[in-house]
């Protein structure tokens, strides 16, 4: 019985090597492939926040080289330079219609003096409107006449219909001076139901204006436009400016949500995608899982070879034991059954010569 005990003993010892071992080696798996998936899952993730920016990015340019397409039109140089020309007013006119003519999804398209006074429209009833004045108008100087280039406010909704509109204004100039400017609104419903299709219970979107903290794009219609001031997209937005593509934690009617952003610093604009954390990293963990379960199985059979290749040996001692008190006792007529126990070259070997 002794015997058997000190086979449990060392079963129980080689068990527990075993099993540290055997930890050891899960937790450094478990943390070398659970940062290595969530790498491979965050990086298909930017790669999927790339995509869907370069959508809006593409509408946005396409808008803007419409915009820049109408204002190099000698039409509009010929007019702010002699306003007062009731013929060249006339051409200016007839000129942005047919320009307008071939862009299905125009709101509107139009030019204006330097003082924001509309001169030629395709909407007609703001010809001769001031569409800014004092402050405001102050303002529009400074981002129109800032350089030469297309001032873009966003998307946002339009003020006229209501409707999504990509608002945008470019600059006149004559020997270095500006003379007037051109406005458009693109229709940007095509836009928005393209990323609510790409969205889903999975996956969400938002584009954010980080100039004005203003919601650019939502899948709540009725934070387009509206001033930012959940603090987590705001700690989103500071995070998104430090690091171009950043990814965080959001976390959206309690439950924890991945965020993964795009600054885009050209356009202060941010583009961000939301998705559920247990949802993203679920093939993460399943994985750690399943490399504990792999660890257990091998500890369970590891363990059953320990105490079989054990038992054996030590049922063996436990028999010579028997022998060797006979023969304490003198009685000598089991001595023989030692033989079968001498010709052994292990430590049973060797106790069974050391008492023949």
């Amino acid at each position: 019985m002794k015997n058997f005990k000190l086979a449990t003993k060392i079963t129980a010892i080689t068990i527990l090597i075993l099993a540290i071992g055997l930890v050891a080696v899960w937790g450094l798996a478990e943390v070398e492939t659970t940062s290595a998936m969530k790498e491979s899952v965050v990086s298909k993730l930017d790669d999927s926040v790339e995509s869907r920016y370069e959508i809006i990015n593409s509408f946005v340019e396409m808008a803007e080289a419409y915009l820049v397409g109408y204002s190099q039109a000698p039409e509009l140089t010929e007019f702010f330079l002699d306003m007062e020309n009731v013929e060249k007013a006339n051409k200016l006119q007839a000129y942005t219609e047919s320009y307008a003519a071939v862009n299905e999804n125009l709101e509107n398209i139009y030019a204006a003096s330097v003082e924001s006074v509309v001169k030629a429209s395709v909407v007609k009833p703001v010809i001769g409107v001031q569409l800014r004045t004092g402050d405001a108008l102050k303002a529009l100087q400074a981002e129109v006449f800032d350089d030469n280039t297309v001032w873009n406010t966003g998307i946002m909704a339009s003020k006229s219909t209501g409707a999504m509109v990509v608002s945008m204004y470019y600059p006149i100039y004559h020997n270095n001076q500006p003379i007037g400017y051109t406005g458009g609104a693109i229709f940007a419903e095509d836009l928005r139901n393209t990323l609510l299709g790409l969205s889903n219970d999975d996956c969400s979107y938002m584009l954010l204006d980080v100039a004005n903290n203003a919601y650019i794009f939502h899948q709540d219609d009725s934070l387009i436009g509206a001033v930012i001031e959940d603090e987590q997209v705001l700690d989103i937005i500071a995070s998104a400016k430090t690091n171009s593509e950043s990814t965080g934690t959001y976390d959206d009617k309690a439950t924890e949500t991945l965020a993964v952003t795009k600054y885009d610093a050209e356009r202060e604009w941010v583009f961000v995608a939301l998705t559920d954390y247990d949802h993203a990293f679920a093939a993460v963990d399943k994985t750690t899982v399943l490399l504990a379960v792999t660890c257990l199985v091998v500890l369970v059979i590891c363990s059953l070879l320990v105490f079989i290749f054990v038992k054996k040996p030590s049922k063996d001692f436990e028999k010579l034991g028997k022998i060797i008190n006979e023969i304490g006792t003198l009685d000598l007529t089991n001595a023989e059954r030692l033989a079968k126990y001498q010709k052994r070259k292990d430590e049973v070997g060797i106790i069974a010569k050391a008492t023949g």
